[in-house]
C-alpha cells in the first residue's frame, strides 16, 4: 500500500516539473518560501547568442528587497548575492539527462568576518534539484539568523526584507 503511494507521488512530481519552465516555476517557488520579500528571478531561457543550442535556467538571488536596500543601488552589492545556472536542457526547454547545478556567484554571507553557507555543484533529476535549493536556501536564512551580530550595521540596517 506504501509503494503505491509513493509512486504516485513521484509521477505527481515528474509531471509537474516537465520541462525547463515547469523548474523555474518550482524553484521560485522554494526560494520565496524562505525569503519572501526578497529579490528572486528565476528564468529559463534560450542561448542568446545561438536559439538553436541548449537552454538553461538562471537564478538570480539577493536578500535585499529592493534597490534602495543596497549600495549604491546594486544589487551585486548585496550580504549574500548569488547566481545560479542550471544546464540539462535542449532548444526547446525539454530534459535531455540529468541536470547540472552551477553556482556561479554566492554561498557565502558579507560580514566581519566572511561566513560560508555551502552552495555546491550538483547533478541530478528536476526533483534533487529543487531539493537541493530548498536545502541551501533554509541554510542561508538559518546562516543569517544566527550570525546577525556579525553582519555590518549599516547593511543589517538596509535589509528590512527578512527580520534578523
Amino acid at each position: 500500500m506504501k509503494i503505491s503511494i509513493a509512486l504516485k507521488k513521484a509521477k505527481s512530481r515528474q509531471a509537474s516539473i516537465a520541462d525547463g519552465d515547469a523548474l523555474a516555476k518550482a524553484l521560485e517557488v522554494v526560494i520565496k518560501k524562505h525569503f519572501p520579500k526578497s529579490l528572486v528571478r528565476v528564468i529559463c531561457e534560450k542561448n542568446a547568442l545561438d536559439p538553436k543550442k541548449n537552454s538553461q535556467v538562471w537564478i538570480t538571488f539577493a536578500v535585499a528587497g529592493s534597490k534602495e536596500e543596497v549600495s549604491m543601488g546594486y544589487f551585486e552589492n548585496d550580504i549574500s548575492f548569488t547566481k545560479i545556472v542550471i544546464y540539462g536542457m535542449d532548444s526547446e526547454k525539454n530534459f535531455t539527462g540529468p541536470l547540472k547545478f552551477d553556482p556561479r556567484q554566492g554561498g557565502s554571507i558579507w560580514a566581519t568576518p566572511w561566513i560560508k553557507v555551502g552552495l555546491r555543484k550538483k547533478t541530478g533529476t528536476p526533483e534533487q534539484i529543487v531539493k537541493h535549493t530548498d536545502q541551501y536556501f533554509a541554510k542561508l536564512l538559518a546562516m543569517l539568523k544566527a550570525n546577525a551580530d556579525k553582519i555590518d550595521e549599516n547593511k543589517k540596517s538596509l535589509l528590512k526584507s527578512i527580520k534578523l
